[in-house]
């Protein structure tokens, strides 16, 4: 466990549990500084945020949006999102 992202409730935890590393997306010191900006001001806010990344569209959300998702929270943090970015154009 890192210690990055300092701030964001139960997101925020499963971010700093996950080994980045074994993710496409490399480890969360590599991040291009935008990226991680973004997610340190989405974390804690109180409004519902996703925030899509890259050519493949991670994910990424805080917790006030996760029940949005119901069930396909936690799994759909940093997975690819053609399904999740479906449910936010119906919606």
């Amino acid at each position: 466990m890192n210690g990055w992202p300092m701030a964001g409730g139960d997101l925020g935890r499963l971010m700093r549990e996950r080994d980045w590393s074994a993710t496409p997306l490399g480890a969360e010191g590599r991040w291009d500084p935008n990226l991680r900006a973004a997610v340190e001001l989405m974390l804690p806010s109180r409004a519902q945020i996703v925030l899509f990344w890259g050519e493949d569209y991670r994910a990424f959300y805080n917790d006030a949006y996760a029940p949005t998702i119901g069930d396909k929270h936690p799994q759909s943090l940093v997975s690819i999102i053609i399904e999740l970015r479906t449910h936010c154009v119906r919606n």
